[in-house]
Order: C-alpha cells, then structure tokens, then sequence
C-alpha cells in the first residue's frame, strides 16, 4: 500500500513485493485419536458427568481436575494409567469409581457430624464456664 495521495485505487491496493521472502506457513497440528477405552472403563472427563448424573447433581457441578486430583493423591481411586501414546492416558473403572464417591460421601458426612458434635460440646462448655464465673458486683 502506497501513501502517496495521487495513488490510483488499484495502486494503492497492491502490495509492494521488494523481493521478500512470504512468511512461513505454521504447521499443521495433528488431532489426537482416542485411544479404544474397553467396557467398564471411562475418561476422567466423563466419569465426572456420571459423578454429577450419580449424585443428582447439575451436570458440571464437579470438575474433571477434581477426578484427576483422585488420580493423583488417592491410593485407593480405582484408575489405569495407559501408555504415553494412548489418549486419554488415565481411565477410571466406572462401577468401582461410584463406589468411592459413595464412600466419600458417607466419609464427609462422618466428618462433618462430628465436628458438629465437638462444636456444640465446646460451646456448651464456654456457656457453662461464663456461668459458673462471679458476676461483679456494682
């Protein structure tokens, strides 16, 4: 393009090859082919669709990075790890993955009782202790 004001439009529409070299093209990225995943088995991605399906949940209610967090830490997530060349490289057993979220659940549930439960206890000692202080006198 020319910045010359006299430019005829076809002028300055044409573009001025000083003999440059064209940019290279950027290349072309291969789309990964999943892997067959045998039966009883799923995707991370999808085992969090059934988690939600499962516990009455919306769906995207759990996120896929949390089943990869049980891939990670859990020693007793029921999970396989594939070969580096299989897409996805981690599969979960689908039956025994619903069990551990079920199991969890309860886990959570037992938990959260008996924090209420040590929370009341303490309160209820605070309340007794205020009660059994002297009041001033005024």
């Amino acid at each position: 393009m020319t910045n010359d004001p006299k430019a005829t439009p076809a002028q300055a529409e044409s573009t001025p090859t000083d003999g440059a070299p064209a940019a290279p093209a950027a290349p072309v990225k291969v789309k990964r082919v999943k892997t067959p995943i045998p039966d009883g088995w799923v995707a991370p991605v999808q085992f969090a669709h059934d988690v939600d399906k499962h516990l009455n949940q919306p769906d995207g209610t759990t996120p896929p990075q949390v089943i990869y967090g049980f891939i990670k830490n859990s020693k007793e997530f029921p999970f396989q790890e594939r070969g580096a060349d299989d897409f996805p490289r981690f599969i979960v057993n689908s039956e025994k993955g619903l069990k551990f979220i079920d199991d969890l659940q309860v886990r959570r549930a037992d938990r959260a009782q008996k924090k209420a439960a040590k929370d009341a206890a303490a309160a209820a000692a605070l309340q007794a202790q205020a009660a059994a202080q002297p009041k001033p006198a005024s």
